[in-house]
């Protein structure tokens, strides 16, 4: 069996990797090993508040009220624990010899030279492209962000399209299907790397009941907030001349209620803002039975649909 057949068996997505990809995206390692949260796909578990847990040492005799029965099984447990960790030990080694061999198939296939020259891996200082250093790095932060500003530029072009044509070309179904899809789009092009929360609420919602690193919030909501607006900024850009020709500009009555929330005259602050409170609510509840492995979840990538 030659090694790619093996890397095939052992990887289902059949990804390939060029020989020095991995040593230049530290990354892709580290994110097999951390969970993370993503409205593309279930919820990790995870312990959020951990007790102190008791010391493994402990004293070989008996205490008071113990059955000195209970050793052997103790000490099966403990055998259990042990073949275990030979277990993960002897899979880590065979995924390392995986790697190696399929990093030797790889500089064949893509550097034309035998398994055996070491000149086809790329050194260690290597010239890194920027632009690459910095999306790494910032994965999440411009993963967030484009995915919030597809949703808010697909799903206001689509109400600037009902309004500037007077309900001619499209009809509200419509345009509520065009905000539906906006925001699958916008789950499935940043759920990989940020999760696609897509919205500041559900950033924090998932930081308080589903562990969400807190640290990761500020910067999270910044994009958000940051996205939204420059899908708004492209979606007035194309439809600025429809604009223009309906109303000469931007009305609170008509196309200004398109781009931004406006309540009636005779509507309260107060409902207002529980108007909003209750349906953030039941979107965080659809994102939390969505997100729940025993709660009947999709079928793979279909969380986002």
């Amino acid at each position: 069996m030659s090694p790619w057949e093996t890397i095939v068996r052992q990887h289902p997505s059949k990804t390939h990797y060029q020989a020095g990809y991995r040593e230049l995206n530290d990354w892709i390692e580290q994110q097999d090993q951390q969970p993370e949260i993503n409205l593309a796909a279930t919820f990790p578990h995870q312990l959020r508040f951990r007790k102190r847990m008791p010391d493994a040492e402990q004293d070989e005799s008996p205490r008071s009220g113990e059955n000195v029965e209970d050793e052997p099984r103790a000490q099966a447990a403990e055998n259990r624990v042990d073949e275990q960790e030979m277990a993960q030990m002897r899979s880590s080694e065979s995924r390392q010899q995986t790697r190696t061999s399929h990093d030797a198939t790889s500089t064949i296939d893509f550097q034309t030279k035998s398994a055996d020259d070491d000149q086809s891996r790329l050194p260690p200082d290597a010239p890194h492209n920027t632009w690459a250093n910095f999306r790494t790095k910032h994965r999440r932060i411009l993963a967030e962000f484009l995915g919030t500003t597809l949703v808010i530029f697909i799903g206001i072009c689509a109400n600037l399209t009902y309004i500037t044509s007077d309900g001619q070309h499209v009809n509200l179904l419509a345009v509520d299907l065009a905000w539906g899809f906006a925001v699958m789009i916008g789950i499935y092009v940043s759920g990989g790397a940020s999760g696609g929360f897509l919205n500041p609420s559900i950033t924090v919602m998932l930081s308080v009941l589903r562990g969400f690193p807190a640290k990761r919030v500020p910067s999270y909501i910044v994009a958000e907030v940051f996205g939204a607006f420059v899908g708004a900024i492209l979606a007035y850009a194309i439809n600025r001349d429809n604009i223009m020709h309906l109303h000469e500009g931007l009305i609170p009555g008509s196309t200004g209620i398109y781009f931004y929330t406006q309540p009636q005259p005779w509507v309260t602050p107060l409902t207002a803002f529980f108007n909003e409170f209750l349906v953030s609510a039941v979107l965080g509840c659809a994102v939390m039975a969505l997100g729940d492995s025993g709660n009947s979840p999709p079928g793979a990538g279909m969380h986002a649909l």
